[in-house]
């Protein structure tokens, strides 16, 4: 998965509950988005892509 903001790879991480979130780490993206804890990757990419759509109807 790739930030839909500045291009570069996106670091997901899981915790010890087996929730999923994905995030933006690059320094030089302004946005730097981040999902929520989600039980699927599925739901990962579903909340990266509300997200994006948040910021494109502003």
């Amino acid at each position: 998965m790739k930030c839909f903001y500045c291009g570069r790879p996106l670091k997901v991480m899981t915790n010890d509950k087996g929730y999923v979130m994905a995030k933006c780490v690059y320094p030089r993206c302004k946005l730097q988005p981040e999902t929520d804890w989600e039980e699927s990757m599925e739901l990962v990419e579903a909340d990266l892509l509300m997200i994006k759509e948040s910021y494109r109807n502003r």
